[in-house]
């Protein structure tokens, strides 16, 4: 069962997302760039950020639309930084957000934060690579890899 509870786990970090995605030419779609290469041909032609919208209904953020811009964010890191889809540059785009994070709102902001990207990015990634499919309840999922991510990548989401 789907946990339906409307509350950010990190309103902090919702916020900062907000802020971060401002700055990204993004539109939603019921179609994703799937891969690396599609998001780099995408942007590289000039056109719009495709964000997917699916899986957005049992998140850390609570709200799909902080969903989008978290992805919207997310993915312009993998092209402006370089880094694929790969698990290795699922680590190094969620430590360049790190970074940012601490360059445009201080240590103490990102160390609240930091968490939360690692179970939202790393978390979900390594999870991915062993089951092969998306977790429906990211938001449990979250919350159990921040306990344990041993623990947490035993079970099925």
């Amino acid at each position: 069962m789907l946990n339906t509870i409307n509350v950010p786990l990190n309103e902090t970090l919702n916020s900062v997302i907000e802020l971060m995605a401002d700055q990204i030419d993004y539109e939603i779609s019921d179609e994703g760039l799937g891969t690396y290469r599609e998001l780099v041909d995408h942007m590289d032609a000039g056109k719009k950020l495709l964000v997917y919208s699916g899986g957005s209904d049992c998140t850390i953020f609570a709200e799909p639309a902080v969903n989008y811009a978290f992805r919207a964010w997310h993915d312009y890191t993998h092209y402006t930084s370089g880094y694929d889809f790969s698990t290795v540059g699922e680590m190094f785009t969620c430590n360049q957000q790190i970074t940012d994070i601490i360059n445009v709102f201080g240590t103490e902001v990102a160390q609240e934060c930091i968490p939360h990207l690692v179970a939202e990015i790393i978390g979900q990634r390594l999870y991915y690579k062993k089951y092969r499919e998306y977790i429906s309840d990211q938001r449990a999922f979250a919350l159990a890899y921040m306990q344990s991510p041993h623990k947490a990548l035993k079970f099925k989401w």
